[in-house]
């Protein structure tokens, strides 16, 4: 008796899709929009730019958004002080302004959760049976 099967299954999205991670990330805080593309910013990564060798922390910084404390320098593909990079921009420029962040896995891609996936193929199923 075979108590586990793995499919392969390849998914077309038709429309813009959103799963959100629940997280809500801040321009000049958590990101950066430069250059057409938004940066979202890598805090520990960030931070560590702030403590010396003995672990002393440089209090300059607090208080201060993430926005003023990049170098233009910092702004390449590779760049340890960015999670990650998307191209486009949010509708909304001002500091402070919110945007909602994608589901992702480990390693910063986009995921699509298996209940998320459930969920639309019993949607499909559902919509073929009426």
């Amino acid at each position: 008796m075979n108590l586990k099967t793995t499919y392969t299954a390849t998914i077309s999205l038709l429309t813009p899709l959103h799963i959100g991670s629940g997280a809500e990330l801040q321009q000049a805080y958590d990101y950066v929009v430069r250059g057409g593309k938004t940066w979202i910013i890598h805090s520990d990564n960030m931070l560590d730019r702030f403590v010396d060798d003995k672990g002393n922390f440089d209090e300059r910084i607090l208080g201060r958004p993430a926005d003023e404390l990049l170098e233009p320098g910092d702004f390449q593909p590779g760049s340890k002080v960015f999670r990650y990079v998307l191209p486009g921009t949010p509708r909304s420029r001002q500091r402070g302004a919110v945007i909602r962040e994608q589901y992702k896995d480990a390693h910063d891609q986009p995921y699509i959760p298996g209940s998320s996936q459930k969920g639309a193929l019993r949607t499909a199923l559902a919509w073929h049976g009426f």
